[in-house]
This record gives C-alpha cells, structure tokens and sequence, in this order.
C-alpha cells in the first residue's frame, strides 16, 4: 500500500510542498489605499457632486455671476460580512501533521498551537482573495467563460459551423 510506513526502512521528509498559490492583492494594494475601519454596521458616506463650471466673462460695469452650490447627498452603506472558519477536532490533533517528524514527540497542544497558526493564515489568505476579487470590479459571476470585464464572443466561426451537406 501506498502509504504504509515501513518503520525499519531509512526514510527522509525533505519537506512539505504546499500547493497554494501566493495571494497577489493588485487592485486593492493599487485603487484602494485609503482604507478605514469602522465599528458600526452601516458606514455613511457624504457625496458631493462635482462640476467643471467655468466663471464667466463680465463687463467691468456689470457685477459678477452667481455660482450656485450644488449640495451634496448622504449614501448609507452596509458592507457584506466575510467570516470564513475552520473546524478543528480533537482526533486531528493526535495524528501527526504535515511536515511533522514521526519521532517528534509533539503534544497535542503544540500541534493544536501550530494548526492554529495555519489555520489563521489560510483565512486570512482566503479573506484577502475575497477583497480582491471585489476590487477587481463587476464581472458576469453567472457566466464561467467571462473573464474580468471581457465579453466573449459565442458565436461560431463559418469553418466551425455544422455544414449539413458535407
């Protein structure tokens, strides 16, 4: 069997291969710098409208042009919760962990101690790839062939088109 271990045969771990690809956080490290925290359930946000009026010409006898104020609008916002979890049982702990030595002599509260700190860098990995896909912007999540603000073309070219008469 594969996964026998033969406890009178030399072996050597040479190291535990994670196959998890490295969280990259373009659009939120490049368009969303200014980050604030808050402690409420809704955040509000004050919106005024910007114009790009100019002043007008005048004659040095006429007084000036009013330029009104537009205001501004208040936007109320409630941001979805992220909260992804782990459940970690007691029966794990008793078994060695990847990259542990079989001879390690860990207890299962220091494995329970390192799971722990895996577990916390898996969620927040998985919580940083949530805030990306977000900052990436609006894109078809209903459709699997649309890429990030691309629409596909489904139509079939004329060679790929089924030709009755052949």
């Amino acid at each position: 069997m594969a996964n026998e271990v033969n406890i009178y045969s030399p072996r050597y771990l040479a190291e535990v291969v994670r196959q998890t690809p490295a969280v990259h956080t373009y659009f939120r490290d490049t368009f969303f710098t200014n980050i604030k925290t808050f402690a409420t359930e809704r955040v509000d946000i004050d919106l005024v409208k910007g114009d790009r009026r100019m002043a007008a010409f005048v004659h040095p006898r006429v007084g000036g042009k009013v330029l009104k104020a537009n205001g501004y609008q208040t936007e109320s916002y409630k941001p979805p919760l992220i909260n992804p979890y782990d459940v970690t049982t007691a029966d794990q702990l008793m078994n060695r962990l990847p990259g542990e030595d079989l001879y390690s002599g860990m207890t299962p509260a220091q494995r329970a101690a390192q799971k722990l700190m895996e577990e916390y860098a898996t969620l927040n990995d998985a919580t940083t790839r949530r805030e990306e896909d977000g900052g990436a912007g609006h894109r078809d999540r209903h459709h699997p062939h649309c890429g990030r603000g691309r629409e596909r073309d489904h139509r079939l070219r004329p060679d790929q088109q089924e030709n009755p008469d052949r």
